[in-house]
This record gives structure tokens, sequence and C-alpha cells, in this order.
């Protein structure tokens, strides 16, 4: 009886819990789990690249993250109207390169919306460099033209978390603009704004 009961606890708490011969627990349901050291060590890898690229929205969101060990909500990385240039967001793709499997898993939502001179070279980058995990990404508004959709459109064809996507107010083609209304339509639980 105690057994059960334990067994129920333990389920109820992690999903599935394995007792091993030595008798050890184990909890795979929670094995994929972010813990608190990878939000604080994304905010080590994120926070120096957004102090670098520097201005108020940078600074504020590099002083956000390096708070995240009080907080245990997914992390939105938000640097819309930002003054970012294709070389800032280079040094952001960079530090999100760098991003292990369990620190990139803690971003859901990432925006450099309204930052006109991030243009191709920055989107191809940060396309190179985003998580497939992310829920909601966006670049309205960011120079890009067919290059940089392009690339946002091949990684948003292969990124399994994706929930909405905003990239209007481009020079997208009419043809690339197609193409992103037919992955909206494959996909019809996914938003997207072209």
């Amino acid at each position: 009886r105690y057994q059960m009961l334990r067994r129920d606890i333990l389920r109820a708490i992690a999903g599935t819990a394995c007792v091993s011969v030595s008798g050890t627990l184990s909890f795979p349901a929670l094995a994929n789990l972010p813990s608190a050291g990878s939000r604080e060590s994304l905010a080590a890898k994120l926070a120096p690249a957004l102090r670098t690229v520097g201005g108020e929205v940078c600074m504020n969101a590099a002083q956000r993250l390096e708070n995240l060990h009080r907080d245990g909500r997914p992390i939105s990385l938000h640097l819309r109207r930002a003054g970012l240039n294709m070389s800032g967001a280079l040094m952001i793709a960079r530090a999100l390169q760098s991003l292990s499997a369990s620190e990139a898993a803690l971003l859901r939502s990432f925006s450099v919306s309204y930052n006109p001179d991030i243009e191709d070279g920055g989107a191809i980058a940060l396309a190179q460099s985003m998580p497939g995990n992310i829920r909601d990404v966006g670049l309205v508004g960011c120079g890009l033209s067919d290059a940089g959709g392009a690339a946002l459109l091949e990684w948003a064809n292969s990124a399994v978390g994706l929930q909405m996507i905003c990239v209007e107010e481009n020079r997208f083609s009419d043809q690339l603009r197609k193409q992103f209304v037919l992955l909206r339509e494959e996909n019809s639980s996914l938003v997207v704004f072209v």
C-alpha cells in the first residue's frame, strides 16, 4: 500500500517515476525540463551580447535576463524599436547559437520588429541561429527583401514549436508572400502575418 501511494504521488508530481534496480528514483518526464542553472547560463550568454549592442532597449533586456532566476515563466526576448542594425543582429545571432538545448528551450518569444537596419544579412544570421522551439517570432519592418524572407521561411518550415510568425512591412515579392501564405495553409495552427 505504501508503494502504491508513493507511486501515485510521484506520478502526480512528475508524470511517470521510475525506480531502478538499485532503488534510485528517476523522473523521465523531468529529464528535459530546463533547470535554474539553464536560466542563469542563458542570461550569461545573451546579456553580454545585448550590452555590447547597447541602446536603452537592449540594456533593459539584458537586465531582465539577468534577473531571470527570480521568475519561472518562459522567456520573451523582445527588442522592438531597439535601433538594431545588421551588426547588432549578428552579435545576437552568435549569442543564440551558443545556447545549449536546455537553454534554448527557455526562449518562447523573440522579436526584433521595427529595426529597419537589420536587413537581409541580419535576418539570415538570426534565422540560422534561432532555436526551433520558439513559439512567436517577429521581424516586422526590418528592411528585409526576399533573401532575408526566404531564410525566415526556411527556418519556419523546420521550427517545431512555432505558433506565430509576423514578417509584415518588409519588401517581399508577391512570390515570397505566397510561400508564407502556403506555410499558413499547410499548418492550420500557425498564425502568419505577411
